[in-house]
């Protein structure tokens, strides 16, 4: 993957939330944080948690926790890739 950003979705059996980590570059005033919540929430996801970091370098490491409840335990693996690929396109 060459793309400037890496979106990745896994699924924690313990909890039976996925965490989605988001890291990107990023600018001020871009509305990144809108952009990838507003994205999750179109796709039915409810969050639980944000975590969210940006260095002195404007590199963003976001984490987002959340409940898929279009789905039953386990989340299947084309699920996450559909988030993935959805909260990569708001990123493009």
């Amino acid at each position: 993957n060459d793309a400037p950003w890496h979106v990745r979705g896994e699924f924690d059996a313990d909890s039976g939330t996925v965490e989605y980590r988001v890291i990107t570059r990023d600018e001020v005033g871009s509305g990144l944080f809108s952009k990838i919540t507003g994205t999750l929430s179109a796709k039915g996801l409810q969050i639980l948690a944000a975590n969210i970091c940006t260095t002195a370098d404007r590199i963003v490491i976001d984490r987002f926790r959340v409940v898929d409840a279009d789905h039953s335990n386990p989340i299947p693996d084309f699920r996450l890739r559909e988030v993935e690929a959805a909260v990569g396109e708001v990123l493009a």
